[in-house]
């Protein structure tokens, strides 16, 4: 999965021509996703091996369905494509704003 998203980020990296990487909260966000991935995957071969031990069963049925709900959350949430670049007429309209209102990026400016 990991390296899935590696690579489509990569790919849309290429088509902008510029190389993209993960930001550090992004790559928290994968790392979490990994854990999350891997206890499903070992639950999912808890739930094979219990046997006719139904209440251990339901236990560990309510939770990889809890844990692949998650998951698939967790996988929306992580975004590889870029913003559309702001036209020239947004651009132009935000400096006008700015200007306006004396918002230059300058926290004292609106002091």
């Amino acid at each position: 999965m990991l390296r899935s998203l590696d690579e489509q980020l990569a790919l849309v990296g290429e088509e902008r021509g510029e190389a993209l990487e993960w930001s550090p909260q992004e790559r928290f966000q994968l790392d979490l996703l990994a854990a999350e991935i891997d206890r499903t995957v070992d639950l999912a071969a808890m739930y094979e091996q219990c046997g006719d031990d139904v209440k251990l069963r339901v236990k560990l049925s309510a939770e990889l369905r809890l844990l692949r709900q998650s998951t698939s959350r967790m996988v929306q949430a992580i975004r590889t494509e870029l913003p559309e670049r702001p036209s020239p007429t947004t651009r132009k309209a935000r400096r006008a704003a700015h200007a306006r209102w004396g918002r230059r990026g300058d926290p004292d400016a609106a002091s």
